[in-house]
């Protein structure tokens, strides 16, 4: 259907770009199909959840190494072929998916909701099905984010939807398809009162805050001489990372993400895995969070963990992790010149500083 929708309907070239995309799907089909293979001829394992066990226990690579005679091969190597087959595969069959945009020529001439019109369906009708095998000997079904509430309907259990702040923002575009899936759950979750406020407004009738945890670490180093201030985040509108760009011009600052926005922030470091992030909160002296909008703000507590003052927007969830005067500083969203201030009374002032941190990692 992709390969006629193109050739119909795309713009200029789409005869081309028809052709490119039935080439490429038929590599990655291939692709997969031989990785596939591989894994369940040299395992004589079917089913998905049994092979995730045994790739946790390093069963699955040696089974494969054995069998495809390849004792040359570490097993991270054998199970690092494997993968690039199936994420090749479904890096030119699905075009959803974000690593996709390395073939632009070809699905530049599909408009998007073509995409999403071959897409969606199928995926919902796919995730419901799993749904249900899954939780046949379920007692409950757990939605974590509200699109997954769709699929869980299926189920015919008992449900619990867990919202998150994204899921929010889209629902409020569509109210009355979020208030049918929230009206059908027992028990709505969510991690801050902002968003269990919206929650409510949506439909949800029983709704719990359950802020989730951070990792607390033992003991923090010492921040780093001169200080300077710290972001964490995606570099995209809603995280506020313009308003910071212009409110530290001049302040030492680190600045650590990715996103849309990366080429107006040269110096940023690029994305940090969550399990390599402590150093940089560690040597940060103040940590910044000037998002738009905030479902939970994960940072600001991650921060608060280990011991550094937040100067935080006033929004969503920041208002429960940031008591203004107590473990942070907060400020109105979209200010710079009272985000610029009150980075600066911080940087400047270490007592404050550090009577802001030690109520913070307490409270944290």
């Amino acid at each position: 259907p992709a390969f006629f929708l193109i050739k119909l309907w795309g713009g200029p070239g789409r005869t081309r770009a028809a052709y490119q995309f039935f080439v490429y799907t038929l590599v990655g089909s291939v692709a997969m199909l031989l990785a596939f293979l591989a894994i369940f001829s040299a395992t004589g394992i079917f089913d998905f959840i049994q092979l995730a066990d045994a790739a946790r226990s390093g069963d699955l690579a040696a089974a494969v190494a054995i069998k495809l005679t390849l004792g040359n091969f570490s097993s991270e190597q054998i199970l690092f072929a494997l993968f690039l087959g199936v994420l090749l595969g479904f890096a030119v069959k699905v075009p959803l998916f974000p690593f996709h945009t390395w073939l632009p020529a070809t699905y530049a001439e599909a408009p998007s909701s073509v995409s999403m019109a071959l897409a969606v369906p199928v995926f919902l009708l796919s995730f419901a099905r799993a749904a249900r095998r899954a939780a046949r000997g379920a007692d409950l079904v757990h939605a974590h984010w509200l699109p997954s509430a769709l699929p869980a309907l299926a189920t015919r259990k008992p449900l619990v939807v867990q919202l998150w702040g994204t899921d929010v923002e889209l629902a409020r575009r569509t109210p009355r398809v979020a208030r049918l899936l929230l009206r059908r759950a027992r028990v709505v979750l969510c991690p801050s009162s902002a968003l269990a406020e919206a929650g409510r407004e949506l439909g949800a009738r029983d709704v719990r805050v359950i802020p989730s945890g951070v990792e607390l670490p033992g003991e923090v180093g010492v921040p780093d001489a001169p200080p300077h201030v710290l972001f964490v985040g995606r570099l995209s509108d809603e995280k506020g990372i313009l308003e910071l760009l212009e409110a530290t011009e001049g302040i030492p600052r680190v600045i650590v993400g990715d996103g849309p926005l990366r080429d107006r922030v040269p110096d940023a470091i690029g994305f940090v895995g969550p399990s390599m992030l402590g150093p940089y909160y560690e040597r940060a002296s103040v940590v910044a969070c000037p998002s738009r909008r905030e479902g939970y703000g994960v940072v600001a507590r991650e921060a608060m963990a280990y011991g550094r003052p937040v100067v935080a927007t006033a929004v969503g969830g920041l208002l429960d992790a940031v008591e203004d005067e107590v473990t942070g500083l907060l400020v109105p969203p979209g200010d710079v010149k009272a985000l610029r201030a009150a980075i600066e009374r911080l940087l400047g002032d270490a007592e404050l500083r550090h009577r802001l941190a030690t109520t913070a990692r307490v409270i944290a």
